[in-house]
């Protein structure tokens, strides 16, 4: 499941993850929260965000290309669960990459 998750860069929904594993969505929330402590869609929305920040940190994306590649309903959506993850906006993050040393941004897991 987790290969799944990643390969999908997080865009694969829980409900297709039951129909490829034949597990039912109760045993994978289960299984997400007790080995991992978050559901298996908070760990997709973490993993979509990685790639989002790896978007980020290795050019000045456009933003509407990337929610759209990223699998989010609009741009809106993006920045939202972008300030969620950072307490930030995009673009401040984008003007602090600019304005500061590269060994300072944001690191990934």
């Amino acid at each position: 499941m987790l290969q799944e998750i990643m390969r999908t860069a997080g865009q694969v929904k829980v409900k297709e993850l039951a129909e490829k594993t034949g597990y039912s969505l109760r045993y994978i929330n289960r299984v997400f929260t007790d080995e991992l402590g978050v559901p298996p869609k908070v760990f997709c929305k973490l993993m979509r965000f990685q790639h989002l920040l790896n978007n980020f940190n290795d050019e000045v994306p456009d933003l509407v290309k990337l929610a759209s590649k990223l699998g989010y309903y609009d741009q809106s959506h993006m920045i939202k669960d972008f300030n969620e993850c950072t307490n930030t906006t995009p673009g401040k993050y984008l003007y602090f990459l600019k304005e500061t040393q590269y060994k300072q941004r944001l690191l990934l897991v």
